[in-house]
């Protein structure tokens, strides 16, 4: 969602601690600059849905991440005096939402070799989208029939506030925040090729832990006090950062995708697996390091006692 002025550090939001990351970070990279590290990377692209997208359940758009609520207009008390926003004497009132990811790809057509596989629905991210509706009560709403997919929303949380000709009741609204199919947005995690389950070599983002980065470096790059404690918030749980404001990829803009780039399969990576593989060949290098160890301490024990020919 959309972030505001601040006050204090309690009062930031996801959003807001993500903004202050992407603008510490530094250059941002393309798709063709990145490389297999263990370091994070500031990348940006275009996106491309994996297989199935989401559709944002307010506007109804496809996309691959969404975060929506639905308000309602409620007179103000000492309970809720501060829990919302305040309009004429009332307060609007959080009722329910749902935030979703979809596992994508990155794209970008001057470098159609490279797609950056990110899996949202198996790691930990933190977003920054921004909110494109914030409406419910604007005429256009009021006197439009509500979709399907949205009335399915408001029964979900509790909250059909629709008249017998299903138009919205003016004292809801709506808040929602997407990363739609083909939108280019700038991601930030540690860039891995790992092989998929045709063999194929793949390059996939994962989380960043906020310790990657020592207290001497964050100084040393003039990282201020809200600076280090948004990038710890972030990234205690590893984490990948998303954002889709166009601040920090204005000097680097991806063409948009043809019909042929945006028709093409992507094949899922189920990461958990690949962590098992991960997990078995650290066991067998460990295994081989003992054997090697146990071979060396048996031939110094051995070096160390005298022949038998020695000792005659």
């Amino acid at each position: 969602m959309t972030t505001s002025l601040r006050l204090c550090y309690c009062c930031l939001t996801t959003a807001d601690k993500v903004d202050i990351v992407m603008k510490t970070y530094g250059k941002i990279s393309s798709l063709g600059q990145i490389e297999d590290t263990d370091s994070p990377q500031f990348i940006t692209g275009r996106i491309l849905p994996v297989t199935e997208y989401l559709t944002a359940p307010i506007s109804g758009k496809p996309c691959v991440y969404y975060e929506a609520r639905v308000e309602q207009l409620v007179e103000r008390t000492d309970e809720n005096g501060l829990a919302g926003e305040v309009e004429d004497g009332k307060v609007w009132e959080f009722r329910g939402g749902d935030t979703v990811a979809a596992d994508f790809t990155l794209f970008d057509p001057a470098f159609p070799s490279v797609e950056l596989y990110v899996p949202g629905t198996q790691v930990s991210i933190k977003v920054h989208a921004t909110e494109e509706i914030r409406a419910g009560r604007s005429k256009v709403i009021r006197q439009t029939k509500l979709p399907e997919h949205t009335k399915e929303f408001l029964r979900k949380h509790n909250c059909s506030k629709l008249d017998v000709n299903g138009k919205i009741d003016k004292s809801v609204r709506f808040r929602e925040a997407n990363f739609e199919f083909g939108e280019q947005i700038a991601v930030l995690g540690v860039v891995k090729q790992v092989v998929d389950s045709r063999g194929e070599p793949r390059k996939v983002l994962f989380p960043v832990n906020y310790d990657v980065f020592t207290e001497e470096f964050c100084k040393s790059k003039g990282w201020s006090d809200w600076d280090r404690r948004s990038w710890r918030d972030l990234t205690k749980k590893p984490s990948i950062i998303l954002t889709d404001m166009p601040d920090y990829f204005q000097n680097m803009k991806v063409d948009q995708m043809s019909a042929k780039i945006t028709a093409k399969l992507i094949t899922p990576i189920n990461l958990s697996l690949f962590k098992h593989a991960q997990h078995h060949r650290q066991q067998q290098e460990q295994e081989g390091e003992g054997q090697a160890k146990s071979a060396k301490n048996s031939f110094e024990h051995d070096a160390a006692q005298p022949s038998q020919s020695m000792k005659r």
